[in-house]
């Protein structure tokens, strides 16, 4: 079936789409540095320890996409857009 073919861009997109994205344990462990002073944290900084994560960049746009509003005209493809649109503390 060429949906579930991850040898081109609809496979690729329908096996993105079904599964939970995993992030580095790295990346992990700075996250949860940063929730412990989220009060304090500034959006750069949290967007900057995202970014350098491709797994985790890339389930903050998925996340985005799957709660686009209909008001919502163009994509957003910069993870401090994305955390200006759902908040630093629904991120957490």
């Amino acid at each position: 079936m060429m949906q579930n073919n991850p040898k081109n861009l609809a496979g690729w997109i329908n096996i993105i789409s079904h599964v939970e994205i995993p992030i580095l344990a790295s990346t992990k462990e700075q996250i949860t540095k940063l929730r412990s002073n989220m009060d304090c944290i500034d959006l750069r900084d949290l967007a900057y320890v995202i970014g350098h994560d491709p797994l985790l960049s890339l389930k903050m746009l998925k996340y985005q996409v799957n709660r686009r509003s209909h008001q919502q005209v163009t994509d957003i493809t910069n993870i401090e857009k994305v955390l200006l649109m759902i908040g630093i503390k629904e991120f957490f």
